[in-house]
């Protein structure tokens, strides 16, 4: 699934995309309309998720999941947001917290320990997308806690948290 940032990283490189080829003279005939749909994604994602309540979101994400729902139960957020259905649609995946959560930043408290970036990488303790991961916060494999669980002499639950 999709981060937030990736859809709006990708929007943003192909709207510079497109305005490098209008300065050296290329367009394409559908670039009024990418452009549009890639500043609309960016403004959904800087704008309008941020606005968007708690209580509103598991209205939009209510129902089974994999089976399509009926999106009326929402026209008032639709409306109230300038939605399209579409984009109404879409925010049903685009908005996903995971409910396991780091109580503390691994990678800081690893180099409290002595553990560097380059050291952990040398020793092949943990991968660099591993390390990648942990410095941005995400979610690593159990096989990967293990091994941090060991480095810093702690147990799983001092480390992760479930809300």
């Amino acid at each position: 699934m999709k981060s937030n940032r990736r859809i709006k990283d990708k929007a943003v490189a192909f709207i510079r995309h497109e305005e490098e080829l209008a300065e050296q003279g290329f367009r394409s005939d559908n670039a009024p309309v990418g452009l549009l749909a890639a500043q609309r994604e960016v403004e959904l994602v800087d704008r309008i998720l941020p606005q968007i309540t708690p209580e509103e979101w598991k209205r939009i994400n209510a129902g089974y999941p994999g089976l399509p729902r009926d999106m009326m139960d929402c026209k008032d957020i639709k409306d109230k947001y300038g939605l399209s259905w579409n984009e109404l649609r879409g925010l049903w995946g685009m908005h996903y917290k995971p409910t396991l959560h780091y109580k503390i930043d691994i990678m800081k408290t690893l180099e409290a320990k002595g553990h560097t970036w380059s050291s952990l990488k040398k020793r092949k303790l943990i991968g660099q997308g591993t390390l990648v991961k942990l410095g941005r916060g995400e979610l690593v494999s159990l096989k990967s806690l293990e091994v941090i669980c060991g480095l810093l002499n702690m147990q799983p639950g001092e480390l992760i948290e479930y809300r």
